[in-house]
């Protein structure tokens, strides 16, 4: 005896094999190398599925010795586990963020200047980011692993001439394998045998209905032979044997098993758009950061500039240097936004939280930024753009006009009801003539207003209202027979989600659901009466089968009557039959017509013409062109005599035969089903449209199927060309099969980016695989760049559409919910996974779950990340404006001569209480009104920021805040010391400086003995000019005298007053002369200690605490409230890009305001924090006078902002956004 063995040659749509025959006696393999290389290179071997006659499903299948031989061979049947990026490896990735590096850098400067305490809080950030970012990556990488549980645990075979049950991973190629309905297919299977056998390859092609399984395919060209059973799908009814052709990775599940390896990129393809563009305008700041050092550093030297007190003496040159440069490398460190990556991530995980609220559940972060970047939407149509459950939604009857000579029928007896509205298998609704439903009336409905309320709309579903039309009769007598015939199905309402849900066949669920429309509820009055009056016989049924595509119930009708609802048959019928099915299995059968009879319909009398069959054919083609399903429901009056003949037969056949016997078999009604849009859709699609993103559907459904929806949701519009807007996806391949190695070797050769990724769907592909190739790169991308409907898509051919949208640089979404659909979902830079219908491969594969497999849930999700990325920019604004100000002010000072505003921990704190805790609030700020009305931003060369943002909003922004608070800070230091140059009030050795009023302090020193002058580090006569305000006309002088023991003296913290200690009367000064005037080597005349005053009894000021020391102090405290209150204000400016006034209450930003000032009253009035930031506690006086700067550096703000906003119209063509009434032309 002989078996067949299949070797498999596996491509991405079909699978040819090698066979071979094999003695079972001798258990060698007689195929050669060259039978399998010309079977290889031949285009007409048996095609994947081919059926091999030589097969006995009754055979004895494999010998034990044979298993053996090709489990070695072939291996388990069990997917390869596949291997994921590593924790470390995503964690390298984090740390490929640019800031990352500066702000590291910045805490090595830190830590290396001797400033520990930022160095800590600095790296900490870092780390603490990074990780948070790395565990959210590293979830949900489980794709590949989630089909290993797609699979049975055992299977029933024929071995040694016995049926057994076997561990699914011992199956080899060849083995008999026997499936029944609950059973999960174990492997790709060939039939060889089926018994009314029905799969559902939903998880695989994606369309939830059934396929009839048989012996030979039907479409040879198909990528799913009927023929075939694939690996993981489910068996819903019937049983057959079939013959293993493919196991473990070799099946169609492992080819996308394969397709689900982790990638090789480089470190930067791993990055999302936006942290390409930080990285981006990281190295921008990065070359700013090198020239503020090199300019700051240089100036500060060149000028001689020092802090207040001076930390060198002034005739340290080297000293100076160092000052310089570690002050120069603290302001590049000050200019990093080191909190940009925290604020970004706790963006992104507040618009995933945000996004799960309205169903759609995003399970990588990156997908969140990716969505506000989306350009093209890949969509299924089934479930996604449709409801996924069928509906009816016309119904056609064929009507003889009774005064109509010869028997002919007319075009206006061809009555039309439409149901409306269409949700599914929600049971609301009626029914309408066709030609009464304008779309003004559906408008009218679909807002809640009653039909009966609605001028001209008659509502035919009412069982009470008279039937005097014959769409009347026609709409009774159809639902009646629908709710008749289709008892096996039960609607049932979710009461916590309101959402309906059918068991039984979805096509009589239609039915069913049109019935409700009509009056007859489930479970209802009306449906009682009509069960009672009109009992069937479950008997005499005739079930549906694949080979007989209809199937018939017999009910009895009303005895007194001899009615059914409207139907009125003679007296000698005591039940009819119901049949429904395929139009074209019942047409041919069809014998009588209907026609109106004393207000009722009545089988005419005369046969159906000719004329009459062709009316109702070219009705069921209408159908066909409106992408309706069609079903033909047709009746037959019975006698008592055939009823009881029927009771008399044994089988379905005999008893189908009788009702399809010539006769009186009439057309009731040709009813158009279909899988209707979500009533959510066309106004999401309108929405894309306006925000320039592409939506392109793809689908498995025939073409006009696939136009017609198109144009339903709004894809395409009437009058389109659709040669080039929809096409099949077979127009994507060659004509003509060639090798796979072809291709390889021109993916190797030096090719082009774009050929490689139309290549890259070949990549699961194997050697000695046979393939039918896609068209070159520069094909395909004309065709995708155009055509926006594909039909009869299979997984490649959607992985080659993401692909060369990725050559033509769009950032797409790809929406899937079976498993063939998670390479494509891999390879999009957004996998849009189904949570209700889509398999679990799915959602590991995606980046965003919808809960509610609703199209509009992706639109509300593009906004949402729309609206996130438009607050990242407000948030880089704001927080390079508040850098970008305080290095402007700190250049400012240097080159000014000025006292510096902030400076060391004050710098860390302010970073830490307003430069990134208060910025986080913007994450829950609503979207500007344009968010949605503007094309997609561009990723290759976005800095986040546009040249709108830095030149209007940006530069504005600085240059306020440079002129307000670098003029308070002058101001405030004046008003305490007379002075506001920091040569003047750190003191001058110049004799009479004091006198002629060029400092505010004097210092002395000695000369050596080459006549250099050495000063002192400390004055010893300080001379001040308060002001309590700016109105005061004659300041108060404050003069100090130094003592012996300076420290003693206890200074108050709120003024700097030290009493009387410091007057010249109560100090040395005032008994003799202790300084007295001497030339230098450069002819200078300098402060010098008499020759009796030793070097340690020099009497001094506290260089801290004297009254320049402590006024600048004051000054410089009010000027750090000015700053940190003004930011923090400013803040709410950069909320929005309207008034900050109109834009509604934050509790987000609110709370965070009070943190800010809670933060502000620590520093200022807990004595050990404001000692260690080098400030001042303010009186009420003064804290008033420093809160005046930020509100005129938000009013200065708003101001800018007009302009700014004038420039964003120009920019997005927008009119009126803010202000109706005014308009300007880009």
């Amino acid at each position: 005896s002989s078996i067949l063995a299949t070797r498999v040659f596996r491509d991405r749509k079909h699978y040819h094999t090698i066979t071979s025959i094999h003695s079972s006696a001798a258990g060698t393999c007689t195929d050669t190398a060259d039978t399998m290389s010309k079977a290889l290179l031949s285009s007409t071997g048996p095609a994947y599925g081919a059926t091999d006659e030589a097969t006995d499903p009754e055979g004895p299948g494999l010998t034990t010795a044979e298993v053996g031989k090709r489990l070695a061979e072939f291996g388990p049947n069990e997917l390869e586990q596949q291997a994921k990026d590593s924790f470390l490896h995503i964690l390298v990735t984090q740390m490929g963020n640019f800031i990352f590096l500066l702000t590291s850098t910045a805490s090595f400067i830190c830590w290396a200047t001797g400033d520990e305490v930022k160095a800590t809080f600095l790296i900490c950030l870092v780390c603490v980011v990074c990780l948070c970012n790395a565990v959210g990556e590293y979830s949900g990488q489980d794709a590949a692993a989630a089909l290993k549980q797609m699979a049975p645990e055992a299977a029933t075979v024929t071995r040694d001439g016995r049926k057994s049950s076997v561990p699914v991973c011992d199956l080899v190629p060849g083995d008999l394998v026997h499936v029944a309905m609950g059973d999960m297919v174990p492997a790709d299977v060939r039939v060889l045998a089926a018994l009314d056998l029905q799969t559902n390859e939903s998880v695989l092609t994606g369309e939830a209905k059934e396929v009839n399984k048989s012996v030979r395919a039907k479409e040879t060209d198909s990528a799913f032979p009927t023929n075939m059973l694939y690996k993981s799908t489910d068996v819903v009814s019937g049983s057959g044997v079939g013959e293993v052709i493919a196991t473990g990775m070799q099946t169609q599940v492992g080819l996308i098993a394969m397709r689900l390896k982790p990638s090789e990129k480089s470190l930067t393809e791993k990055l999302n758009p936006l942290q390409r563009s930080i990285n981006v305008l990281g190295t921008l700041i990065g070359t700013i950061c090198a020239c503020v050092i090199t300019v700051g550093a240089t100036t500060s030297f060149l000028m001689g500039y020092q802090v207040i007190p001076p930390a060198c003496p002034a005739d340290d040159k080297w000293c100076l240097l160092y000052d310089s440069g570690v002050r120069g490398l603290l302001m590049a460190v000050a200019i990093i936004p080191h909190g940009l990556p925290l604020v970004v991530m706790v963006m992104l995980r507040v618009g995933s939280t945000l996004m799960a609220e309205r169903n759609a559940v995003v399970t990588r972060q990156s997908a969140v930024d990716y969505l506000g970047a989306a350009s093209v939407i890949c969509t299924d149509k089934t479930g996604t753009l449709t409801e996924g459950k069928m509906a009816a939604k016309l119904l056609i009857g064929l009507h003889r006009d009774p005064n109509n000579q010869g028997g002919k029928a007319m075009k206006a007896s061809q009555p039309e009801l439409s149901f409306y509205p269409l949700c599914g298998l929600n049971p609301k609704g009626s029914i309408f003539a066709s030609m009464e439903l304008t779309k003004q009336r559906r408008e009218a409905l679909d807002q809640g207003t009653p039909a009966n309320q609605v001028s001209g709309l008659t509502d035919l579903g009412s069982p009470t209202a008279p039937a005097t039309s014959t769409e009347a009769l026609l709409a009774r007598a159809s639902v009646a027979a629908a709710c008749l015939s289709c008892q096996g199905v039960r609607l049932k309402e979710n009461v916590s989600t309101g959402a309906w849900v059918a068991e039984g066949n979805m096509s009589e669920a239609a039915l069913r659901v049109a019935a409700c429309k009509g009056g007859f509820e489930e479970d209802g009055y009306h449906t009682r009466e009509l069960l009672r009056c009109h009992q069937l016989e479950p008997k005499l049924e005739v079930p549906f089968s694949s080979s007989r595509k209809m199937s018939a119930v017999v009910c009895q009708l009303s005895p007194d009557s001899h009615t059914l609802a409207t139907l009125k048959f003679s007296v000698e019928h005591t039940h009819c039959v119901l049949l429904k099915g395929a139009p074209d299995r019942l047409f041919p059968k069809l014998g009588a017509v209907l026609s109106t009879v004393a207000g009722a319909l009545a089988v005419a009398e005369g046969g159906i013409t000719d004329e009459e069959r062709q009316l109702a054919a070219e009705s069921n083609d209408e159908l066909a062109r409106q992408a309706l399903r069609s079903l033909l429901l047709a009746v037959r009056p019975l006698t008592a005599a055939e009823v009881e003949k029927l009771r008399g037969m044994e089988t379905a056949e005999e008893r189908l035969a009788l009702f399809l016997a010539p006769g009186p078999l009439a057309l009731l009604g040709l009813w158009g089903i279909f899988d209707p849009p979500r009533s959510s859709v066309p106004p999401s699609i309108r929405k894309c449209h306006e925000a320039g993103i592409k939506v392109i559907m793809i689908t498995g459904d025939q073409r006009p199927t696939a136009i017609a929806i198109g144009k339903q949701v709004g894809i395409i519009q009437e009058g389109s060309n659709e040669e080039l807007v929809a096409r099949r996806c077979t127009d994507l391949h060659e004509e003509a099969e060639h090798l796979a190695r072809t291709a390889s070797l021109e993916r190797n050769s030096s090719s082009s980016r774009k050929l490689k990724r139309q290549l890259s769907v070949h990549d699961g592909a194997g050697k000695d695989q046979q393939i039918k190739p896609f068209k070159g790169s520069e094909e395909i991308v004309s065709m995708t760049s155009q055509c926006v409907i594909w039909s009869r898509a299979q997984p490649s051919d959607k992985v080659a559409i993401v692909d060369s949208l990725v050559v033509q640089g769009q950032v797409s979404a790809m929406t899937g919910d079976g498993v063939n659909d998670a390479p494509a979902l891999k390879g999009a830079e957004i996998g849009v996974a189904m949570g209700i219908s889509g398999t679990a491969v799915t959602k590991n594969a995606a980046d965003m779950i919808l809960m509610d497999d609703d199209f509009s849930t992706i639109v509300a999700a593009v906004a949402e990340g729309r609206r996130i990325y438009g607050n990242v920019q407000k948030y880089v604004c704001f927080n390079l404006g508040v850098k970008g100000a305080e290095c402007a002010c700190l250049l400012t000072a240097i080159f000014a001569g000025l006292p510096l505003p902030i400076q060391g921990m004050q710098q860390l704190v302010n970073m830490t209480v307003t430069h990134i805790i208060p910025p986080m609030s913007i994450a829950w700020e609503d979207a500007e009104d344009y968010t949605m009305r503007v094309p997609p931003r561009e990723t290759a060369k976005d800095l986040v920021l546009n040249r709108v943002h830095v030149l209007y909003r940006w530069l504005p922004f600085i240059c306020c805040y440079v002129l307000v608070i670098m003029s308070s800070l002058c101001f405030n230091v004046w008003t305490h010391t007379g002075f506001f140059h920091v040569h003047s009030l750190i003191g001058s050795s110049v004799a009479g400086a004091i006198s002629r009023g060029k400092a505010a302090c004097e210092i002395a020193g000695h000369l050596r003995e080459d006549g250099y002058f050495v000063a002192d580090a400390a004055p010893f006569h300080c001379k001040c000019y308060r002001r309590s305000s700016f109105f005061q006309e004659t300041a108060d002088v404050i003069d100090q005298w130094g003592r012996s023991d300076p420290g003693s003296i206890k200074v108050d913290r709120w003024s700097g007053n030290v009493g009387s200690a410091f007057d010249k009367n109560n100090t040395p000064f005032a008994s003799g002369h202790h300084i007295e005037t001497c030339t230098d080597n450069k002819g200078v005349k300098r402060n010098c200690w008499s020759s009796n005053i030793d070097s340690f009894e020099r009497l001094l000021l506290d260089p801290a605490s004297n009254c320049a020391a402590y006024g600048a102090k004051l000054g410089k405290s009010m000027g750090y409230t000015s700053i940190q209150v003004g930011e923090v204000l400013s803040l709410a400016t950069f909320r929005t890009d309207g008034f900050w006034g109109y834009s509604r209450f934050s509790l987000a930003y609110s709370s965070m305001l009070t943190f800010n000032l809670s933060c502000l009253a620590i520093v200022l009035y807990i004595p050990p924090v404001t000692a260690l930031l080098g400030l001042a506690p303010l009186t009420r006086g003064r804290l008033a006078l420093a809160l005046i700067p930020p509100l005129v550096l938000i009013a200065l703000g708003e101001l800018t902002k007009i302009e700014y906003r004038n420039r964003l119209r120009m920019r997005h063509a927008l009119h009126g956004v803010w202000n109706p009434a005014k308009t300007l032309d880009p």
